[in-house]
């Protein structure tokens, strides 16, 4: 994969230089049809291979606690948690999972580990979450699953192609994807452009940015 690959994709859906607040960015041909992309995914072909792919992942993996679809209609991917690991102790829960999304704007995809600790209240709701580790590459407790859960993938969407963590970080100059917070000054990362609005791009990092 070369990065003129997805930049040609971020500029194809996105208006550069516009800010999403401004009226003209809902103008844009190429974001209409984003828009149009996002809101029919659950309602195509592509939907009964996610469907599938979702089978097949809590068929193969014994060792995972659950397969959670995460796909949100707004956003141009779908998206699932494969949570491998939970140890609740007192008001503490330590969790290690798999996050997969594939792009519905172009045959992209990626998978990564996310290590988190959330502290929760009498009522059960989250007052504080650490910030998490991602594992960019088969390392520890990932160095099987990952490898895995790509097989898997492959299987079922053979045309895609895995878009590895120093793509993922990188900042696009003039971009602003809807719903998107990003430090001032700095464009959304291209995991925002075509996954999900989360800010991973800070995070703190285990394994090799450079895997593939």
């Amino acid at each position: 994969m070369k990065y003129i690959d997805i930049y040609e994709c971020i500029i194809k859906y996105y208006p550069l230089g516009i800010n999403e607040l401004e009226p003209i960015y809902q103008e844009y041909i190429g974001y209409k049809l984003l828009q149009e992309l996002c809101y029919e995914k659950l309602n195509s072909v592509k939907s009964n291979q996610w469907v599938k792919l979702l089978s097949d992942l809590k068929t193969s993996f014994s060792s995972f606690i659950c397969v959670r679809d995460e796909t949100e209609s707004i956003e141009p991917s779908y998206s699932c948690s494969l949570i491998l690991y939970q140890s609740k102790i007192g008001n503490i829960l330590y969790q290690k999972e798999i996050r997969l999304h594939i792009s519905v704007l172009s045959p992209f995809y990626t998978v990564f580990g996310l290590d988190t600790i959330r502290i929760y209240d009498t009522y059960d709701n989250v007052v504080m979450e650490t910030q998490p580790i991602l594992s960019v590459s088969p390392i520890d407790d990932y160095k099987d699953s990952l490898p895995l859960v790509r097989d898997i993938v492959k299987n079922i969407y053979p045309e895609l192609s895995y878009v590895p963590f120093y793509y993922l970080k990188k900042r696009v100059k003039a971009l602003s994807v809807a719903g998107v917070s990003v430090p001032e000054g700095s464009g959304a990362s291209v995991f925002q452009a075509l996954f999900t609005s989360e800010d991973i791009v800070n995070y703190k990092l285990r394994g090799d940015i450079n895997y593939e």
